[in-house]
């Protein structure tokens, strides 16, 4: 379970690209409304991922309109320009001089037209439908369930439930259901007295005492155990939480938000999931639509996706947003986020992402898929005879797929027939 966090409103502001030294290495972007700590470590200034490890040396907030810079080490030097001070407000374009380096920071034009929730880029008729429901869903303060496939990002929508919601600036805490066992969960999401169980050294709240008059998101809801199945209900249906070996009732005042990727309906009908439980859980119920039907989308995502780390610093030529565009992407923007991970590491040395590196990204991240001869054909046959776009299809590059295709033409088999099919391509039936 990740710790709950506090979640500012959405702005429409410009983000700010912030980077250290003068090749800016390990840049990273601050959106608008949030903040972040600098540190030092070995000699070198860097950005603190969680400011609890290691004293920082200075925060920086990102108002919308400017940026704060607040030293916290009075042993550090701040300077902006000639003058050293302990706190300073710039417009988003400047730099300053913390601990003898230099870090610089650029406004960032968010794409208002594009982001239809905070986090979520889309043009697709269903990604809009999609973000107009989370949009009217937020403002109602009852539990909602979210459905999707694995990777199509559910969890963002329940942070938009949450962000653009009237428990905004409350926490939003995160539990992965399947991770609960029978015999630890109910510890993890309603807490336990000091002396509950042998190792319970200490007094623990859980979940829905942390996520207190904001949200709660249990993630992969269908994996949860008879047992805690029943907890949860209760805890649902009374508003009080009591703690493994306690008899105190605290009233919890938390707004949950569920997701699955499985169908939960069919679920209840083979009574491995309770009614009761579903329908307290469903009274809004939102569906992620998979990429692959709404694959305009994938250059926007892709796009936004360069603006983030480690991608900071590479750019995607258009012949890149069209080899991805193409894909089928059965593991939605998470297969998109690990592919483009991977194609980092087949950029040129301008940091240039082409084709050419896209599809040796595919080969080596797309899922394990039938490398039989009729499977080839069967994507050869579904692409119209377009080797390319068959390639594509089959998740390897094209040299690989025609070397293929031949070797299953030597061994006899209907190649010629299938290329020459008047089958409509996958692409415009999709």
């Amino acid at each position: 379970m990740r710790p709950s966090s506090i979640i500012p409103p959405p702005s429409k502001h410009s983000s700010v690209l912030v980077g250290i030294g003068q090749q800016q290495k390990g840049s990273w972007l601050l959106r608008a409304g949030r903040d972040c700590s600098l540190g030092r470590a070995g000699g070198k200034l860097l950005r603190l991922n969680d400011p609890r490890g290691r004293q920082p040396c200075c925060t920086l907030t990102n108002t919308g309109r400017s940026l704060l810079i607040q030293k916290r080490d009075p042993a550090v030097e701040l300077s902006v320009g000639p003058a050293r001070v302990d706190r300073a407000e710039l417009p988003l374009d400047g730099r300053f001089r913390l601990a003898g380096q230099l870090v610089y920071f650029r406004q960032v034009r968010n794409d208002d037209g594009n982001e239809l929730l905070p986090g979520m880029v889309g043009r697709a008729d269903s990604i809009r439908r999609l973000a107009k429901m989370v949009r009217q869903v937020a403002q109602f303060e009852v539990p909602a369930l979210v459905l999707g496939e694995s990777g199509t990002g559910k969890e963002l929508v329940a942070r938009a439930l949450h962000v653009i919601g009237p428990r905004a600036r409350m926490p939003f805490v995160v539990v992965n259901a399947a991770e609960l066992s029978s015999s630890l969960g109910r510890s993890a999401l309603f807490g336990h007295v000091r002396g509950a169980y042998t190792g319970a050294d200490r007094a623990r709240q859980g979940a829905f005492r942390q996520a207190d008059g904001g949200t709660l998101f249990l993630d992969e809801i269908a994996e949860l155990t008879p047992e805690l199945q029943a907890h949860l209900l209760r805890v649902v249906e009374q508003g009080c939480a009591v703690a493994v070996g306690g008899d105190k009732r605290h009233r919890v005042d938390v707004r949950l938000v569920a997701a699955t990727c499985k169908p939960l309906h069919e679920l209840v009908e083979a009574g491995r999931f309770r009614l009761d439980l579903y329908q307290r859980l469903a009274v809004h119920t939102l569906r992620v639509p998979p990429l692959r039907q709404r694959r305009c989308d994938v250059p926007l995502i892709a796009q936004r996706l360069m603006d983030q780390a480690p991608w900071l610093g590479y750019h995607l030529t258009a012949n890149a947003l069209d080899s991805l565009a193409h894909h089928e992407f059965r593991g939605n923007v998470r297969e998109l986020r690990n592919l483009l991970a991977q194609a980092v590491l087949f950029s040129d040395e301008h940091h240039v992402i082409n084709a050419e590196a896209i599809e040796r990204a595919v080969a080596e991240v797309a899922p394990l898929r039938a490398r039989r001869s009729v499977d080839l054909l069967q994507f050869l046959q579904r692409s119209g005879g377009n080797v390319s776009v068959a390639a594509r299809l089959a998740g390897m590059p094209r040299s690989t797929f025609r070397d293929r295709l031949d070797k299953a033409r030597r061994r006899h088999l209907p190649y010629q027939a299938i290329a020459t099919s008047s089958a409509p391509s996958a692409m415009l039936a999709a």
